[in-house]
């Protein structure tokens, strides 16, 4: 069995699209419909990111649902989402915007990625990435 898990548009009452969005489970050989929560979102985006959701149809699918643990400044954080940005790396470490972030973290097969962000940038994450967010003047 297959499950397609998507972001579907809730329709009015005359069929017509309603602005609101759900993540939604579905297999393809019967095995049933399911929203993953019980409240609108505004966007496709945003009902992707429900954990809420994402939990339940992990409980449903058979694929639960885990936070990525990343480590900012050798602090162990759970987090959610599948890509995290420079201001969440700065404040995970109580640091200004402006301060320098870098990263390395798993990629698949045996290496590794590495590289630096920048003030509204975000980067994928991976379980067990680690950032180092320092404030660093006038270099």
């Amino acid at each position: 069995m297959v499950w397609f898990v998507q972001p579907l548009e809730r329709k009015d009452k005359d069929g017509k699209p309603s602005g609101l969005w759900h993540l939604c489970a579905q297999s393809d050989e019967g095995g049933g419909f399911y929203t993953g929560c019980n409240h609108d979102h505004a966007s496709a985006e945003e009902a992707q990111d429900c954990i809420e959701a994402k939990v339940r149809l992990g409980q449903v699918t058979g694929f639960p649902y885990v936070a990525s643990k990343i480590k900012v400044n050798g602090i162990e954080f759970e987090v959610h989402g599948d890509m995290i940005s420079h201001e969440q790396i700065c404040a995970l470490a109580g640091k200004p915007v402006h301060a320098s972030a870098t990263y390395l973290g798993p990629r698949k097969g045996d290496s590794e990625r590495s590289g630096i962000t920048h003030v509204g940038k975000s980067v994928k994450l991976e379980d067990g990435m680690s950032f180092t967010c320092v404030v660093t003047g006038n270099a």
